[in-house]
């Protein structure tokens, strides 16, 4: 039954379904089912296929030219853009330059736009191109490329990778180190992105910044830092040095063409003929300065005082931040361990923050030179003297912990002795120093960077400027800490050190013109700097030549400039003046030398004047053997060295018929110029009209 009652309903499906009427098939006529096998055939020209290379464009070693090489940079394949980066590398060796000018702008955006590429391998070997581009070309042909270089390195510094962040310090580090004008003119683009690798804003609805930390980083949030402040500290020296150059060109170029006078020579005036036009106008302008557009979405960090000031309340406390999170009295007090020193990392934390703060103060020096209504000196000293001298002046004078390596002892008697394994030396690694400030230490040597920041010396002479120069009325034990450092260095100097004495020059120049206010007694440490002279002049090498040279410049200014003449009294220091004309012997004398023996000599020094008659005879021989090193004036070096005779004290018999002989052997003319000096200060001299 249920078979049935199935089959019935099956039909009426069958029966309700709608039927199509059927067609009767129709069949072509006899000879048109047959299949037509004829067809037409259009010629395709390749005209640039057709060509054959003549030899003068440049081709890798793939036979592909630049813009072949270049459209593969583009290619989403990461193994395409490697081969176009080797093909370019070969194409860079064979090119000339008018060629690399014509491709310059395709190459360079095309290069560093590879520095957001999510390939690491393509991002290392894109930078290390474009270094390579650098070198080749001048820093006027790259200023051009300003934006294009400033906007992809700045977004490779926000990137939200770590990576990418992490080797955009690869192409930073070649804008600093071949176009440092060029990242100067992007400093007011680039700082606020060394802010945001380090830091982010507070999220508590609160102004300012706290330090970020990343977990994903193979390398510790200490070094990082130490990385990005190394390039924050070239940022900052290349844009001080943009400041310093007469930061705005064509300002000072059109003041001085209307606010000088037209110079007139004695031909103009013989024939009647004056200039018309001024010399300054010939001047040759940077047309960067004149077409470049201000992004008004950028703001003018360097540029703008109120800028400025900003940057440096949110840089301030990042900087404290960082130190104290490495700081070992802080560790000290968390851990309940001893302090025996500062360890690598935390030297070379303290060594960038220094830095870092000491080149905002020289920014806002400088400032206050070039307009005294943007003097913002004394409110930095104001705002952050208490936290700078809490922070960072409490633990003065720094010292690091290392371990000295001992000799190897017999740990066993008899005659199966045994030597124990020598201690493994803690000594700093200069490739991490080089490696966080590879532009500030790319001079350097291994052993001048282990000495220098690794026993924190660069710490505590930085400490000794910044401390006299914000601190008004320091404490006396500070005052014995500053002069007791300072003097200890002096007296272990060598060598080795010789790359930092600008360092210790300014220490000692902050401190001898803070001593008028503070009161304090400085013979003990001119003693030492003359002592130190001393020392280095009597060595031969060229380190301690130039060191004797520089000290000899800085005690130099004390009897000149007026604000260091209290200085004067201290007896070391006059016995080094009167030292001073002895050196005249030599004959080869510093141009630079003789113009202070001049000054001496014109501000009737009784000192200086007392060693110049006793030095009779080193006068003498200075012009027997005089002559002139290489790059030197001549004629100016005569004028100095004649004019001394003008300021001789007294003459005796023996000096004149001494100065006859000499003058009349010595036919040149530095004897003309010294008879002619002597004429013309007394009429006692004329037996030299003839010599």
């Amino acid at each position: 039954m249920g078979r049935s009652g199935a089959s019935q309903r099956q039909k009426k499906a069958e029966k309700a379904k709608v039927k199509l009427k059927g067609h009767a098939t129709k069949f072509l006529p006899k000879g048109k089912n047959v299949t037509n096998t004829t067809f037409k055939v259009r010629k395709i020209v390749l005209q640039e296929q057709l060509k054959t290379p003549d030899g003068s464009q440049p081709l890798s070693r793939r036979k592909l030219n630049v813009k072949e090489v270049l459209s593969r940079l583009q290619h989403y394949s990461s193994s395409q853009r490697q081969e176009g980066l080797v093909g370019l590398s070969e194409l860079l060796n064979q090119m000339d330059m008018g060629q690399l000018t014509s491709h310059l702008f395709s190459i360079m955006d095309s290069l560093a736009r590879l520095s957001l590429d999510p390939e690491s391998s393509v991002r290392k070997q894109s930078a290390h191109i474009l270094t390579s581009v650098f070198s080749l070309v001048n820093e006027a042909q790259l200023m051009p490329f300003c934006q294009v270089l400033g906007s992809y390195l700045s977004c490779a510094m926000t990137h939200i990778q770590l990576k990418v962040q992490e080797d955009s310090l690869l192409l930073f580090d070649a804008i600093l180190e071949h176009a440092p004008a060029l990242a100067a003119a992007s400093a007011n683009q680039l700082l606020p992105c060394v802010l945001d690798m380090i830091s982010r804003s507070r999220s508590d609805h609160q102004s300012g910044r706290q330090l970020s930390v990343q977990l994903s980083s193979n390398i510790t949030s200490s070094i990082w830092r130490a990385k990005v402040f190394g390039r924050l500290q070239a940022l900052l020296i290349v844009s001080l040095k943009k400041c310093t150059d007469n930061g705005s060109p064509t300002r000072n170029l059109c003041y001085s063409a209307h606010h000088s006078s037209v110079p007139v020579s004695k031909d103009c005036l013989k024939e009647l003929k004056f200039p018309l036009y001024n010399s300054n106008y010939a001047t040759p302008l940077c047309l960067s300065t004149v077409f470049h557009k201000l992004n008004r979405n950028t703001k003018q960090l360097i540029d703008e005082p109120s800028q400025f000031k900003t940057f440096v309340e949110s840089l301030m406390p990042l900087m404290f931040d960082s130190w104290l999170e490495v700081n070992p009295s802080t560790l000290k007090k968390s851990k309940g361990a001893e302090d025996n020193g500062l360890q690598l990392e935390s030297a070379l934390t303290l060594h960038c923050v220094l830095e870092i703060i000491n080149l905002l103060w020289e920014h806002l020096v400088s400032r206050g030179k070039a307009n005294s209504r943007t003097d913002l000196t004394e409110w930095f000293k104001v705002t952050y003297v208490k936290d700078f001298h809490k922070y960072l002046g409490t633990g003065f004078p720094y010292e690091a912990r290392l371990i000295i390596e001992e000799e190897s002892k017999d740990t066993s008697q008899g005659h199966g002795r045994r030597r124990s394994k020598p201690e493994k030396t803690a000594t700093p690694d200069a490739s991490l120093f080089k490696l966080a400030s590879p532009f500030f230490l790319k001079d350097k040597d291994e052993k001048s960077c282990n000495k220098a920041i690794g026993k924190c010396i660069l710490q505590n002479l930085i400490l000794c400027h910044l401390l006299a120069n914000m601190i008004e009325s320091p404490t006396a034990a500070v005052k014995g800490k500053l002069l007791g450092i300072l003097i200890t260095y002096l007296n272990q100097w060598d060598g080795s050190l010789s790359p930092w004495s600008d360092h210790l020059l300014r220490a000692l120049r902050s401190v001898f013109e803070k001593s008028r206010l503070w009161g304090c007694d400085l013979d003990p440490l001119l003693a030492a700097v003359v002592q130190r002279y001393h020392r280095s002049s009597a060595k031969q090498t060229a380190a301690h030549q130039l060191l004797a040279s520089e000290l000899c410049d800085l005690l130099g200014e004390i009897p000149v400039l007026e604000n260091l003449q209290h200085l004067q009294k201290c007896e070391s220091l006059s016995s080094w003046v009167s030292l001073l004309p002895s050196s005249l012997s030599s004959g080869n004398i510093s141009l630079n030398k003789l113009c202070l023996f001049n000054k001496l000599a014109c501000q009737n020094n009784a000192a200086f004047l007392n060693g110049l008659q006793n030095s009779f005879p080193s006068l003498l021989a200075a012009v027997v053997n005089f002559e002139t090193s290489e790059g030197e004036n001549r004629l100016e070096k005569e004028a100095g060295l004649a004019s001394l005779f003008y300021w001789f004290p007294f003459w005796t018999d023996t000096q004149l018929l001494s100065l006859e002989e000499v003058l009349t052997e010595n036919q040149s003319s530095l004897a003309k110029k010294i008879a002619n000096i002597l004429l013309i200060r007394s009429d006692k001299f004329e037996i030299f009209r003839q010599a």
